[in-house]
């Protein structure tokens, strides 16, 4: 080993070859690969390897051969010896096609195979090398929702027949083997008219879209998680996922004209609904009448199975810089409003578990100027619900 140091860097360990002062001394100094496609190693081909011999040494090398080896099973050499005859001191002898291997049809991309070469002259020398195999890596990616012949929101609704469109990325480094998808419902409100998709293979850093039809039950509950499984395959690579859309929306916008359609927790200075301008129907939720260095805070814990996000629309009239709406998501402040704030709508993304909303208005110790308030309305929530998926 060499080692090469310097304070506050980093040092350098490389393995070096020690050449003798006499005799013959064989190498090997480079190496092609080539096919009857693109001359590169890639999943499931026959690849020559043609190999640059040379002999550092101080004396002639005669009747030089060379063997091919490697313990890894996603190999399988089919041409392992090579004549090379005479190399002379400081001569490089090439070796055109030289070795001929097999790669197995499933090894991940960039994997880097281990190889070595046992030359035989008068005595024997070692070189060893790795070859970088290419392969596909799918990745299954976003989706989007068309339901122009729906109501045209960009999300499944109960009654409706929309298209559920999956991009399919190929991250890897050859082209990938022609793509079979076949997508399952969890749900036995979502069916799927077109089970399977097939498409082309996909170049590398390429992208495929794939286009399922859903039929959702006009029985569907509103606000609930289609699962979905997508299993895709391509040769013997595969890879699968769970796609969660919600159906509908959950909205609370107090439209009942008090606060049952959810289990809403109210604080001690509790929450009231108010018909005050509301951002849209009759009805929105006001916080309470406060005093100084006081607060009114309302609150609801949801299950929420997917990943996804939450929406209101507020409105503040208070001091400001000094009371302060604020909003909580498991404790955490997401964000406060101060001042003379229109109606405005909020979105934060949520993530799967037990989740805790809260809205608090808060007060100072003295001054109150407008309302004095806030409100909040047409709140959506992430989905709920969903079934496992059979795969």
């Amino acid at each position: 080993k060499l080692v090469i140091t310097i304070q506050s860097v980093q040092p350098l360990i490389a393995d070096i070859e020690i050449i003798p002062a006499e005799g013959a001394y064989i190498v090997l100094d480079s190496y092609t690969t080539s096919d009857d496609n693109d001359n590169l190693p890639n999943f499931g081909e026959t690849v020559n390897i043609s190999i640059n011999s040379q002999n550092v040494g101080v004396e002639n090398a005669e009747n030089v051969t060379a063997v091919l080896s490697t313990d890894d099973t996603n190999i399988t050499i089919t041409d392992d010896s090579e004549t090379i005859g005479n190399i002379n001191a400081n001569q490089t002898i090439p070796s055109e096609n030289a070795f001929a291997v097999q790669i197995a049809n499933n090894v991940p991309d960039q994997y880097s195979v281990p190889f070595t070469i046992t030359y035989t002259a008068q005595e024997s020398w070692v070189s060893t090398f790795n070859m970088i195999v290419n392969a596909p890596s799918l990745e299954i990616g976003d989706y989007t929702i068309d339901d122009s012949n729906g109501n045209n929101n960009g999300l499944l609704d109960p009654g409706e027949t929309a298209d559920i469109t999956i991009h399919l990325n190929n991250n890897g480094h050859a082209i990938s083997p022609a793509i079979v998808a076949n997508l399952t419902s969890g749900t036995n409100s979502v069916t799927i008219q077109n089970a399977t998709v097939n498409a082309d293979g996909i170049a590398p850093e390429g992208t495929t879209d794939l286009t399922f039809t859903l039929v959702v039950n006009s029985n569907a509950q509103e606000g609930s998680i289609a699962n979905l499984g997508l299993l895709v395959t391509s040769g013997a690579y595969s890879v699968q996922s769970t796609i969660q859309p919600s159906v509908g929306l959950i909205i609370e916008n107090f439209e009942t004209g008090d606060f049952s359609s959810f289990d809403w927790e109210l604080g001690t200075t509790p929450w009231e609904i108010s018909q005050t301008a509301p951002y849209e129907g009759t009805y929105c939720a006001q916080s309470s009448d406060i005093n100084d260095n006081g607060s009114a805070e309302i609150h609801l814990t949801s299950d929420v199975p997917a990943d996804g996000q939450i929406s209101f629309f507020y409105k503040v009239s208070s001091e400001n810089n000094y009371d302060f709406l604020h909003f909580y998501i498991n404790g955490n402040e997401m964000d406060t409003w101060s001042g003379e704030v229109a109606w405005t709508q909020a979105t934060y993304d949520v993530s799967a578990g037990e989740n805790t909303f809260k809205w608090e208005y808060t007060k100072d110790g003295s001054v109150s100027n407008g309302d004095d308030c806030a409100w909040i309305d047409q709140i959506v929530f992430p989905a709920i619900g969903g079934n496992p998926v059979p795969i």
